[in-house]
């Protein structure tokens, strides 16, 4: 329920990213979330390594919690440049492909990869397609054949990649460090190694050009301009980003990553949700059905093997 629960409220992103990004850019939006999410952290790990005396080495989740971050930090910066560029439904399916690439991940790590999926990504390419209007006599924008897909698509399937390799790295790492107790300073320094890539992102991106006065400013007109601003982010840096991410650090050290996931592919059916409530839009004929065969791939990674091979006549 804890997980659902997780899904449902990151449904929410979706629709607030566009709200937010209809202010500011991309790369503010994701710098300004993060140092949200990152900022109540700070004390627990100025406590932490002062009990280590300031010994980085000491700190045995400071390795693992900046990959992890890494990871995330991926996905999340692919989510918000993507969602610019789609519409958050679509974007929301295709984000959804990472419950697939988790065990792909986990087989390339020299875990056993179950048959089932092999046929989970069969249908989520299959779904994929669909989604994307390629296949003929299905919705709209199956007329348009390639042109359906765009930029902000593509992002999002770096989403999907992001958030798959930071499922199954953290996954690893809680087996290995076996310590239920060590999943807030893992979470906090996750949250340094996203705070740091999304701050780099938004520098380059030239979010600091004129100066930090200006940049105050900016934020200051933007939010007076868009009321739903500062509350937006605040949800989205505390409760979306680093309260769930503190959640899934502590529920993948008992739940494995696969059925995670599986509970994760309510998501974009949130998104939609929330998209419709929020923003008034319209789902299409081919983005319900391309993803519903991306969720029906997600389940079909908890169907028992024994099951596929007796539905193929194979025993």
């Amino acid at each position: 329920l804890a997980l659902l629960a997780m899904a449902g409220s990151c449904g929410t992103n979706f629709p607030l990213i566009h709200i937010v990004e209809e202010s500011i850019s991309p790369s503010q939006a994701t710098f300004l979330r993060f140092t949200c999410a990152t900022l109540p952290f700070l004390p627990l790990l100025a406590q932490r390594l002062s009990a280590l005396e300031w010994d980085l080495r000491a700190d045995k989740t400071m390795l693992p919690g900046l990959e992890i971050g890494a990871w995330c930090a991926l996905g999340y910066v692919t989510q918000a440049i993507g969602l610019a560029q789609t519409a958050p439904a679509k974007g929301a399916f295709i984000c959804a492909l990472f419950m697939v690439i988790t065990p792909l991940i986990n087989g390339l790590a020299g875990r056993r990869v179950e048959l089932q999926a092999y046929l989970a990504v069969a249908i989520a390419l299959a779904g994929t397609a669909v989604l994307e209007g390629l296949v003929p006599g299905v919705g709209e924008a199956s007329a348009g054949g390639l042109s359906a897909f765009n930029a902000g698509d593509a992002w999002c399937f770096g989403t999907a990649v992001g958030f798959g390799a930071m499922f199954a790295r953290m996954e690893m790492h809680m087996e290995r460090l076996d310590d239920a107790d060590l999943a807030l300073p893992l979470t906090a320094w996750q949250l340094v190694a996203m705070l740091v890539a999304t701050a780099a992102w938004h520098a380059a991106d030239g979010g600091l050009a004129g100066g930090a006065e200006q940049w105050l400013q900016q934020v200051q007109a933007a939010s007076g301009a868009q009321p739903l601003l500062l509350p937006a982010l605040l949800w989205m840096g505390l409760v979306t980003g680093a309260g769930v991410l503190w959640g899934e650090t502590i529920a993948l050290k008992k739940v494995p990553s696969t059925e995670a996931g599986v509970i994760f592919a309510t998501e974009p059916l949130w998104a939609a949700g929330f998209a419709a409530l929020l923003l008034h839009d319209a789902i299409a004929p081919n983005e319900l059905l391309g993803g519903a065969a991306i969720v029906l791939a997600c389940l079909c990674l908890q169907l028992p093997e024994a099951t596929l091979l007796a539905l193929g006549g194979g025993g």
